[in-house]
């Protein structure tokens, strides 16, 4: 219904008007401001015996609107049971506002309209709205003839950007059922509960307009762990895949760990060797060096110690302040041990 133009362009020119409204917010802005009733029941009244559902897809589901308490009531009756004209007929709203936003709920993919009703097997959901404790309504910034000078960031914004960067690097090193905080055994009820907290928790509506653009990128890269585990793990083929993998991977860590075992027990015993060989030749200085080096490979070996002190021990006094120490060190070793 219309015509547009992209022209790409590194300067922006004229004034800038930054909004710190989500794109759920601003989209539900626009249907009330651009959509008539009549376009509207076009729309919708076809769909009249529909049943309306949740969204599948949880990172539309969980997104930020803004809603006032009746348009609350609205969404809340959304339950999977209902079709469209009983929730129009049960809403208190004006007839154009309910239409409104369910047009704009349907549009953001927060519910999705289907033949049959939706099962409630889910736990009841919070509302990211809830989830979210605002300090006042988000309005769009005056425009400003140039950027204002940045603030440092407060006590409360550090601690965000702190608890985002430590989640993102502790989920680097983790598997699936970690990522969603649980064990190899959890049920199929656990890992959707797990993932429908971690999904609320760390949606990227949550931190919209709080967060610089490198944490926003981790934000993001978090919910997709969190998604992509979920989407595995609750497909029953999907994690018994996986789980042959994880016991693969186990099995070669284990299979790499006594390999590199049996490399540090020969390096040891090499270099053991060779610092007794100095030592008959009463190379001193050289016998440190190899018996330095295997009982750093194997501490728990006795012998290794006691010869490293005692060629530590016939070190000439001329050596400087550091072979002192080494001394030192060696009688001290020998001594605890």
């Amino acid at each position: 219904e219309g015509t547009y133009r992209f022209t790409i362009d590194p300067e922006v020119t004229g004034d800038i008007t930054s909004f710190e409204l989500s794109p759920a917010t601003l989209i539900f802005e626009g249907i009330k401001k651009r959509f008539s009733l009549e376009r509207l029941r076009r729309e919708l009244d076809s769909q009249h015996m529909k049943f309306v559902v949740k969204g599948k897809n949880l990172y539309y589901r969980f997104q930020d609107l803004e809603l006032s308490p009746e348009e609350q009531k609205i969404k809340e009756l959304i339950e999977g049971h209902r079709t469209v004209g009983e929730v129009l007929a049960l809403s208190e709203m004006d007839l154009i506002k309910t239409y409104q936003l369910l047009y704009t709920l349907m549009t953001i993919e927060m519910i999705e309209l289907s033949d049959t009703p939706g099962g409630e097997e889910e736990e009841e959901e919070d509302t990211v709205e809830q989830i979210v404790e605002e300090a006042a309504p988000r309005q769009a910034t005056p425009a400003a003839s140039a950027p204002p000078t940045p603030e440092a960031p407060s006590q409360e914004d550090a601690e965000l950007r702190r608890m985002i960067v430590e989640k993102y690097r502790d989920l680097e090193s983790k598997n699936y059922f970690e990522v969603l905080g649980l064990t190899q055994e959890a049920t199929e009820a656990e890992i959707k509960s797990a993932y429908h907290r971690l999904a609320k928790e760390f949606h990227p509506d949550r931190f919209f307009g709080k967060v610089s653009g490198d944490i926003k990128a981790k934000v993001e890269e978090i919910f997709r762990k969190i998604s992509d585990a979920y989407n595995v793990l609750s497909d029953p083929e999907g994690r018994e895949d996986y789980l042959a993998s994880l016991g693969e991977k186990a099995k070669k860590k284990r299979v790499d760990k006594v390999a590199e075992e049996v490399k540090t027990i020969l390096k040891a015993e090499q270099s053991f060797q060779r610092g007794l060989e100095f030592l008959s030749m009463r190379n001193f200085p050289k016998a440190v060096e190899q018996f330095k080096i295997a009982y750093k490979c194997r501490p728990q070996e006795a012998d290794y110690l006691a010869h490293l002190g005692w060629a530590t021990f016939n070190l000439p006094m001329r050596e400087h302040d550091g072979t002192k120490r080494d001394k030192e060190l060696a009688e001290e070793e020998w001594e605890d041990n």
